[in-house]
């Protein structure tokens, strides 16, 4: 794992250091400074290269689950949505694509729906005939993931439960990025620095190094801060849980 991760530290050295000079260039006039907010996470990087990333990188690092969707939403079906709930925001799932499309068409009565269904989710296509924008509404598998210990209006710790077996690197690691694609899609920000895994007897450990940063416009200095993002999965339960904090900023 070490050599994994020196490998992947000195290939996104190479990468950041020869982007673009331009970019980061603009804010020479910024006296941009950096507060370590964890002393007990320093990452070896510098604010040259974590701004160039910024700037310059891709949102998501080779490898990361991405599904390459463009001019789209992903509504992901819940109860106060569908009004089951008027102070709860609890993800449904289902084994039932007949109960999950219902739900589906209680939020939205489109006649010309294209159903579908993956391993994690069953799912309906609307187009808009104007913009082209595609909403892809979809409600979780309970065989894959089941939500219902998070709220979304309290934005609770406790992601969820991973149900599929066996619960191994690799499926950890699928779903963990695939929750947080869906939950970034959408947005510019936050960009994936890095990852690093780990387990232990009673847990596996996928940490997400994000960059997130406030575009600096009419001559305003950047916000930049480093997040670790830390997700546990318990080996026996499959419950995940996200532990996220602030570890570097760099402004003006």
């Amino acid at each position: 794992m070490k050599e994994s991760f020196k490998y992947l530290s000195i290939l996104l050295i190479l990468f950041i250091s020869i982007s673009c000079e331009d970019e980061i260039n603009r804010y020479k006039d910024c006296n941009l400074k950096t507060t370590f907010v964890d002393s007990t996470n320093i990452i070896p990087y510098t604010d040259k290269i974590i701004i160039n990333f910024s700037l310059n990188g891709s949102k998501y690092p080779d490898g990361f689950y991405n599904e390459g969707l463009s001019n789209s939403s992903i509504p992901y079906i819940n109860t106060f949505s569908i009004g089951f709930s008027s102070n709860e925001w609890i993800y449904l799932c289902s084994n039932d694509s007949g109960e999950a499309f219902n739900w589906i068409r209680l939020l939205d009565d489109n006649n010309n729906f294209n159903y579908s269904e993956s391993e994690k989710y069953y799912q309906a296509l609307a187009i808009d005939s104007i913009t082209q924008h595609r909403i892809y509404y979809r409600v979780h598998k309970c065989s894959y993931l089941d939500r219902s210990i998070y709220d979304g209006f309290r934005n609770n710790d406790s992601l969820g439960i991973l149900n599929k077996r066996p619960i191994n690197e690799n499926s950890i690691k699928e779903v963990i990025e695939y929750l947080w694609y869906i939950k970034n899609h959408e947005i510019n920000n936050p960009k994936v620095f890095y990852t690093n895994y780990f387990e232990n007897s009673n847990i596996f450990l996928y940490d997400i190094y994000v960059v997130n940063y406030t575009n600096g416009d009419y001559d305003m200095c950047p916000y930049i801060t480093v997040e670790k993002q830390s997700y546990s999965v318990e080996k026996n339960s499959g419950v995940i849980i996200k532990n996220i904090k602030v570890i570097r900023v760099i402004s003006d």
